[in-house]
C-alpha cells in the first residue's frame, strides 16, 4: 500500500495526475459493469429456479405437496432443536416425541396420499368427461357427414337417370336418322339407276333416229337426183304440163303411202 502511495506521488510529481485519473475512471466504469451483469445474471438464475420450484410443485400434487414440503421444512428445522431437547430429557420423553414425530409424519403422508388420490380422480373424471364430449361432437360430425354424403348420393342418382334417359333418347334418334338416311340413300340409288338407264335409252333413241335421218336424207338425195335426170329425159319426150300432171299424180300417191305408214309407227310407239 505504501508503495502504491509513493508511485502515486511520484507520478503527480511529473504531472501524470491527470492521466492516472482518466484511467482510473475508465477502470471503476468497467467494474461496476461487470458487477452490474453479475447480479442481473444472479437475479435471472434466482428467477429461473423459483419458476422451475413452483413448476415441479405445481406438477406433483399442487397445495398438498406445497403443504407437505413447507412440514417436512419445518420438521427438518425443529429436528436439531428436539434432539437438543431430547439429550437433556429422559427416555420416556425421547420415546414421546418419536412416536409424536412418527404420528406427524404419517398425518402428512396420508393427506398427501389423499390429495394425490382426490386430484387423480378428478383428473380421470375430466379426462372422462372430455372423452365422453368428445365422442359425441364425433357422432355428431359423423351423422351430419352422413347425410351430406346421402343427400350427394341422391342427387347422384338423379344425375345418373337424367342422363341415362337422355343418352337413350339421343341413341334411338341416331338410330333413327341413320335408319332414314339408309332408306333415302337407297331410294337415291334407285332413281340414280332409273335415270341412268333411261339415260342410255335415250341417248340409243337419239343416236338411231339420227342414223335413220342421215340415211333418209342419203336416200332423198339420191332421189331427187334420179328425179332431175328422169326429169330431164322427159323433157326430151314429154311437154311442160304434162310433166307438170305427172309430178301432182306422184305427190298424190305419196301422201297416201305416209297416211298409210303413220298409224302402224303410232300403234308401235304406243305398245313401246
Amino acid at each position: 500500500m505504501n508503495l502504491a502511495l509513493s508511485f502515486f506521488n511520484f507520478l503527480t510529481e511529473f504531472g501524470c495526475g491527470f492521466v492516472l485519473l482518466a484511467c482510473l475512471s475508465r477502470l471503476l466504469n468497467f467494474l461496476g459493469m461487470v458487477l452490474m451483469l453479475g447480479f442481473c445474471f444472479k437475479i435471472l438464475h434466482f428467477g429461473w429456479r423459483f419458476k422451475g420450484t413452483l413448476r415441479f410443485l405445481c406438477d406433483f400434487g399442487g397445495v398438498p405437496r406445497i403443504r407437505f414440503c413447507l412440514e417436512n421444512l419445518v420438521w427438518e428445522v425443529s429436528k436439531p432443536k428436539i434432539k437438543s431437547l431430547g439429550n437433556g430429557s429422559d427416555p420416556n420423553t425421547n420415546s414421546s416425541t418419536k412416536k409424536s414425530s412418527n404420528a406427524a409424519g404419517e398425518k402428512v403422508s396420508a393427506s398427501s396420499e389423499d390429495g394425490l388420490e382426490g386430484k387423480d380422480d378428478s383428473e380421470i373424471e375430466s379426462r372422462d368427461e372430455d372423452d365422453l364430449f368428445d365422442v359425441k361432437t364425433l357422432r355428431k360430425l359423423v351423422k351430419i357427414q352422413r347425410k351430406k354424403a346421402n343427400a350427394a348420393f341422391a342427387e347422384l342418382d338423379k344425375e345418373r337417370t337424367a342422363s341415362s334417359s337422355s343418352a337413350e333418347e339421343a341413341m334411338a334418334m341416331i338410330l333413327r336418322l341413320q335408319s332414314e338416311k339408309s332408306s333415302v340413300e337407297i331410294q337415291a340409288n334407285q332413281f340414280r339407276r332409273m335415270a341412268e338407264q333411261k339415260l342410255e335409252y335415250d341417248d340409243e333413241v337419239i343416236e338411231s333416229l339420227q342414223w335413220a335421218i342421215t340415211r333418209h336424207e342419203s336416200h332423198s338425195s339420191v332421189l331427187e337426183e334420179q328425179l332431175r335426170i328422169y326429169r330431164e329425159e322427159l323433157k326430151q319426150y314429154l311437154g311442160e304440163d304434162e310433166i307438170k300432171q305427172l309430178e301432182g299424180d306422184v305427190s298424190r300417191g305419196r301422201s297416201f303411202e305416209n297416211e298409210a305408214v303413220n298409224p302402224v309407227v303410232s300403234s308401235s310407239e304406243t305398245e313401246s
